[in-house]
């Protein structure tokens, strides 16, 4: 994924969940990283999340942090492809972030894209 297009799916952690909505419809990938003041990963959001934020009754204006998984699949960067696939598979994701040795966003791999190449 370029710089430009992994950009648009980071936001903040202090957002809300409207802006989350909107950075989900905006970039069409159906998941947006959540990162702290260190571009660290802390969490992600799904068009799954915002579904079950829709069912519990709650508000867009409140914090991502609410409904965001806090603890996301991840791998270290420098996974083979192959290794990265057989993750997703395993646990059924279509997402797989991938952090540098201090745990800052560098990558997003898709199924579609693993699958692709």
């Amino acid at each position: 994924m370029n710089k430009k297009k992994l950009n648009s799916i980071l936001i903040d952690s202090f957002k809300s969940i409207d802006f989350a909505i909107k950075k989900l419809d905006s970039t069409a990938l159906g998941i947006v990283l959540v990162i702290n003041k260190n571009k660290k990963l802390i969490g992600t959001i799904t068009d799954g999340d915002i579904r079950r934020a829709i069912l519990k009754n709650i508000k867009f204006d409140e914090a991502i942090k609410k409904i965001m998984n806090l603890d996301p699949i991840s791998v270290i960067e420098n996974v083979s492809k192959s290794h990265m696939l057989k993750i997703i598979k395993k646990n059924n994701i279509l997402h797989l972030p991938v952090l540098d040795s201090r745990g800052k966003v560098v990558n997003l791999e898709t199924l579609h894209s693993l699958l692709g190449r």
